[in-house]
């Protein structure tokens, strides 16, 4: 069994569902509301989790109500193996994530105690870097620590994959230890310094060149753009499904995705793999209670397979 290290972001999401989106200083009334754990690192952990490997996952919390229940959370979603780090200066992350009926999603997060993490939290951290496969990171934690945990994996040849999200621009001295990484459109964009419209060929070319290995532009309805680090580039077909709530579907991407590489798959069938998992988290309500288990993408896969509608 493969072993991905995630650290990243835990925190309580509050998930309002609406018909619309409030223009400038409208109020408009929620349908529905869910509160659930979250966080990019949390959901990526569960997702990779869900698909089937062993799963550690690193962050902070604050001494408050919420940063109580995060053990309990995480156990209840299957991560057994954690780090939770406390500290009473600040509060758990939190965040509002708003859901119109064409499942689009705006998002707003305060990230708490995942703000202040250092040192201390990357020297804890970095004997179980060693010994996974894959270290999974977003933009979530201080660049700092970002940037030293990538160096201590790529120090014990651990595969490294960023997901830059929130996006900022990045050094090349990051990016230069990174094996893939996964930006969405808009991220790649900022990353590379891309004019808005430059082609998607342009813009990963431009990341290569400044450091990263493979490429994985996420692009939502349209699939995902793979460029390898010798220059080869595929497209992944999206898979068609009805889309209620896509929030969390970077994230189950991104966790699944790590998990097919940790057991050894190749790149190619591992995107194919992730984008049959967000396919199906898509389809459903919430944001980790939608995160699909290995049994369910397997059995997506194979009706695709079957079915009329991919020829």
């Amino acid at each position: 069994m493969g072993k991905v290290v995630v650290a990243g972001l835990y925190g309580m999401s509050a998930l309002f569902q609406v018909r619309r989106f409030p223009k400038e200083g409208e109020t408009v009334s929620a349908v529905g509301l869910i509160y659930e754990p979250g966080g990019k690192g949390y959901n990526q952990a569960v997702a990779a989790k869900r698909a089937g490997v062993e799963v550690y996952f690193a962050t902070a919390v604050g001494r408050d109500f919420y940063g109580e229940q995060a053990a309990g959370s995480m156990k209840r979603d299957g991560l057994e193996r954690f780090g939770l780090f406390s500290d009473e200066r600040w509060t758990t992350a939190f965040a509002a994530v708003i859901t119109d009926e064409e499942g689009e999603n705006e998002v707003i997060v305060h990230s708490g105690a995942c703000s202040a993490i250092g040192e201390e939290f990357a020297n804890a951290i970095e004997e179980e870097i060693a010994e996974a496969n894959v270290l999974l990171l977003q933009l979530e934690v201080p660049l700092a620590v970002t940037a030293r945990l990538l160096k201590a994996a790529k120090a014990a040849g651990t595969y490294t994959i960023l997901n830059p999200a929130p996006a900022c621009s990045l050094p090349r001295e990051i990016l230069q230890n990174v094996n893939l990484l996964t930006p969405n459109c808009g991220e790649a964009r900022m990353i590379a310094g891309a004019a808005k419209g430059a082609p998607v060929t342009e813009i990963s070319q431009r990341l290569q060149e400044l450091g990263c290995g493979d490429l994985v532009i996420t692009m939502g309805s349209q699939g995902a753009f793979l460029r390898e680090r010798t220059g080869a580039c595929s497209h992944q077909k999206p898979f068609p499904v009805q889309s209620v709530n896509s929030a969390g579907a970077g994230d189950t991407f991104n966790g699944a995705l790590a998990a097919r590489i940790a057991e050894g798959i190749g790149l190619r069938e591992s995107v194919r793999y992730a984008a049959a998992a967000s396919a199906l988290a898509v389809s459903r309500d919430g944001v980790v209670a939608a995160i699909p288990k290995k049994w369910e993408v397997e059995q997506f896969l194979r009706e695709w397979e079957e079915s009329p509608w991919r020829r």
